[in-house]
């Protein structure tokens, strides 16, 4: 089981102006405000391969707390930095099993008409030790890879596990 480690607290700017922060952006069948409501689910993030369960009472919001758990003993201890009710929502590691100093994202749904949304993954990051600077840039690269095809499946699950809502004239 890979070792839990603290991480540097971050601010919310941090997942868009940290070290080598990314934007990853992704077409989804569905409207916003269904995808906000499947986002608040541990299933709604089944597609990113992790189970994702808050440790905070409801309601949710800035200073919520969870934890998200994947493959290979993968544990992430999140605070969340950033509520925009139906819009965004972006969380710092406090804690993880993965080897990075400091971690934050956010995740943005943008109307595009039609029933669609973009869904928009900003993250940030910073590696220990003196070779953050080549080995932050190939973590982010790998990351991304990774975002990319996450977001890819996301949509893929939007449309067939959330039901339409578009009224045909």
């Amino acid at each position: 089981m890979p070792k839990m480690r603290d991480h540097q607290a971050v601010d919310a700017a941090y997942a868009r102006t940290g070290p080598n922060a990314t934007v990853v952006r992704q077409s989804i069948p569905r409207s916003a405000d269904k995808m906000w409501a499947a986002l608040q689910t541990a299933e709604g993030w089944t597609p990113i391969d992790i189970v994702a369960s808050w440790t905070s009472d409801e309601p949710h919001g800035i200073g919520s707390t969870r934890r998200a758990t994947g493959k290979a003993g993968l544990t992430i201890d999140e605070h969340v930095l950033i509520w925009r009710e139906g819009r965004s929502m972006g969380w710092r590691f406090d804690r993880s099993t993965l080897p990075v100093a400091a971690f934050c994202e956010e995740f943005e749904l943008n109307p595009t008409g039609n029933d669609f949304c973009e869904m928009v993954w900003y993250f940030a990051l910073e590696t220990p030790g003196p070779l953050n600077a080549a080995t932050g840039k190939v973590f982010a690269a790998g990351f991304k890879l990774n975002a990319q095809k996450a977001l890819a499946r996301m949509a893929v699950w939007a449309e067939e596990n959330l039901p339409e809502t578009r009224v045909e004239p």
